[in-house]
C-alpha cells in the first residue's frame, strides 16, 4: 500500500483525532533495496510506510487501489506479470502482507527456497561444523540463525551464492556431492586408506569422513577443489548418507 499525497495528509490528520497527538510526517526511514536483493522488504517495514521503489501489478491488483509490491516481489513473485513503476513512495509490500494473488516466493526463510540453485547475491555463512574450515560450500542467514545455531559459522560479505542448507533441505549431514556433483569446488579433502586406492586423484569430504569412513585410517589432504568421490560410490564400502 502507498500514500497519495492526500491520503497520506487524511491519515496524518486521522491520527491525530484518534490519538489526541501533534501532527507529524511519516517515517522518514527508506529501504534500500539492491538489484539482487532476495527478501521482501515486508519483512523488516512490516505495516509501517517506509520510503521504498514501489511497483504497480495490474495482474493481481487490478482495481485495488493504492496496492502495490517492493521490488524484490516484482522480480520474483510476478515475474512476466503486467508491471510497471510508480517510482519511490512511502509504502509496505502489499505481496507481503498476502493480499497477493500468487504465494510470495520473496518472503520465504530460506533463500533456497525462493531462488533454488540460480546463484543470488546475498550474505552467506561457511559451517566449519557441517562442511570443515574454509569451504566453498555454505548458508544464507536464516538457515544460519536455524539449522546451523550453535555451529561454528565464518560469515561473508554479500556475493553470488545459493544456499547449500536449503538444497540438502535442511538435513546437515550430506555428502558435499549432492551440491558440486562433479564440479570441483574447494573444500576439505581427505584419504581414506582403506577405501581408495589412488592418492593423488581419489579422496571424500569432511561429513563422508565422519559416517561413511568413521573408524578408517584417514589422512588429511588439504583444502583443495575436489568432489567427493564417495557420494559418486566410487567408495568401497555404501555410502551410508544421503548424496542423491
Amino acid at each position: 500500500v502507498w500514500l497519495t499525497a492526500r491520503s497520506r495528509r487524511m491519515s496524518i490528520i486521522k491520527e491525530r483525532i484518534l490519538s489526541d497527538l501533534p501532527i507529524q510526517e511519516p517515517s522518514k526511514l527508506r529501504v534500500i533495496v539492491g538489484r539482487n536483493d532476495t527478501k521482501c522488504t515486508y519483512t523488516s517495514t512490516k505495516t509501517h510506510y517506509v520510503e521504498q521503489e514501489f511497483f504497480r501489478c495490474e495482474s493481481c491488483f487490478k482495481g485495488k487501489q493504492n496496492c502495490g509490491v517492493c521490488a524484490p516481489c516484482a522480480r520474483t513473485c510476478h515475474d512476466n506479470h503486467r508491471v510497471y513503476s510508480i517510482g519511490t513512495s512511502s509504502c509496505f509490500c502489499d505481496c507481503g502482507l498476502q493480499n497477493c494473488a500468487i504465494r510470495c516466493k520473496a518472503g520465504e526463510k530460506c533463500s533456497y527456497d525462493a531462488f533454488g540453485k540460480v546463484p543470488t547475491v546475498q550474505k552467506w555463512y561457511e559451517c566449519h561444523t557441517c562442511w570443515g574450515g574454509e569451504s566453498s560450500l555454505g548458508c544464507c542467514e536464516d538457515c544460519a540463525n536455524d539449522c546451523h545455531s550453535g555451529h561454528k559459522l565464518a560469515p561473508h560479505a554479500p556475493s553470488s551464492f545459493f544456499c547449500d542448507c536449503g538444497h540438502n533441505k535442511h538435513n546437515p549431514n550430506v555428502c558435499t556431492y549432492h551440491s558440486t556433483g562433479s564440479n570441483f569446488h574447494k573444500q576439505p579433502f581427505y584419504f581414506c586408506h582403506k577405501c581408495f586406492t589412488n592418492p593423488i586423484t581419489e579422496g571424500c569430504c569432511y561429513q563422508c569422513t565422519k559416517h561413511c569412513h568413521d573408524g578408517h585410517r584417514i589422512s588429511f589432504k588439504g583444502i583443495i577443489s575436489a568432489y567427493c568421490d564417495c557420494g559418486l560410490t566410487v567408495c568401497a564400502i555404501n555410502c551410508k548418507i544421503p548424496c542423491k
